[in-house]
């Protein structure tokens, strides 16, 4: 009988964190464990965690000061006892019955990983977009790589299960100081070692997406750093996979490339418009940059946007049209909004 041990890492979430803890405590049908790590949150989400452990038993806490989300992922892994891990957001939420029915799934699957479908909610503007999957057994991970890489569902790691003897022991899963990379690292060093992966069509998990989240508000500065570390992520995987000169490489690199370029555009960005131009030369229209991007299959509306520019091999072109974009967005924010609701439903 499998055991569930959920990880949620806290910090500075008072206000979701709540709602995020009912929907998984309310599920009273599975055995699992619950472990709140609070990593040295500045409002008052450490007296949360302490509540909710007063009152359920399968509630474990530990507080720390601030060292990141990937340090203390790593620090909850070695902390767990349960025979499969899952990392939740504090501010999302689950499905009722959720747990029991991926407890079910393993019982009867025994995967390295078990992968489901999910919805992502955008708070403020009142719409979904869900994320499903077949009920499909994998007995080997590359074949699982070739069907999925391409989405947005690969990066998650709250829609998956992990097997925790794949995870425990091995730091070198969570690499420190490279939190915004993190996830990607994450899960391609997860599925160059795993072996059967399952995937479950049921609609598990509320990534509830807020405006404040956005690329359009967050800028990243460490960018140039974080695009190499995605890059060798992928690389390390396929070469693993036996796939070292896959067309997925490609496919999501160009994905990379144009989240690159959306970072430079961010409204809290304090570059100059040189400084961006010189960026862009020197990340997207370099010789292996371009020969990534012409063997590159876009995948949605906005990846042709910038395949289309970048192919022009002008750092200023691309400049142009993304500081257009980027007018239009704040300009035209119901137009856009309307424009990337579309976007998503047409994936």
């Amino acid at each position: 009988m499998s055991r569930l041990s959920i990880i949620v890492p806290v910090y500075n979430a008072e206000k979701e964190l709540p709602e995020c803890l009912d929907a998984i405590i309310s599920q009273k049908e599975a055995d699992f464990e619950l472990l709140l790590i609070d990593d040295g949150s500045k409002d008052n989400s450490w007296q949360v965690v302490q509540e909710y452990a007063e009152k359920d038993s399968r509630i474990r806490i530990y507080h720390q000061e601030n060292q990141g989300i990937t340090a203390t992922r790593r620090t909850a892994v070695n902390m767990t006892t349960g025979d499969y891990i899952w990392f939740i957001d504090d501010d999302d939420i689950i499905v009722p019955g959720s747990i029991a029915k991926l407890v079910s799934v393993l019982n009867e699957k025994e995967p390295d990983v078990l992968w489901f479908g999910y919805s992502v909610d955008f708070m403020e503007e009142n719409y979904s977009f869900v994320c499903s999957l077949p009920d499909w057994t994998y007995e080997r991970s590359i074949v699982a790589v070739h069907d999925f890489f391409k989405t947005d569902s690969f990066n998650m790691y709250w829609n998956k299960l992990y097997k925790a003897d794949m995870l425990r022991g091995h730091d070198e899963f969570f690499p420190i100081g490279k939190d915004q990379s993190g996830d990607l690292i994450f899960n391609c060093a997860v599925f160059a070692h795993a072996k059967k992966v399952v995937t479950c069509s049921d609609i598990i998990y509320h990534y509830q997406k807020r405006s404040k989240e956005t690329m359009v508000n967050r800028f990243l500065p460490d960018s140039e750093k974080i695009l190499k570390d995605k890059e060798e992520g992928v690389r390390y995987m396929m070469e693993a996979l036996g796939s070292p000169s896959d067309q997925l490489i490609d496919d999501y690199l160009l994905r990379e490339y144009e989240v690159f370029v959306i970072n430079l555009f961010a409204d809290s960005c304090p570059y100059s418009k040189d400084e961006k131009i010189r960026m862009i030369r020197d990340n997207i229209t370099t010789d292996h940059a371009n020969a990534v991007i012409q063997r590159a299959v876009p995948f949605n509306t906005y990846s042709k946007i910038f395949r289309d520019s970048a192919l022009s091999g002008s750092a200023k072109k691309i400049y142009r049209t993304y500081a257009a974009l980027s007018t239009a967005k704040n300009k035209f924010s119901g137009l856009y909004k309307t424009f990337r609701k579309t976007i998503y439903r047409g994936k």
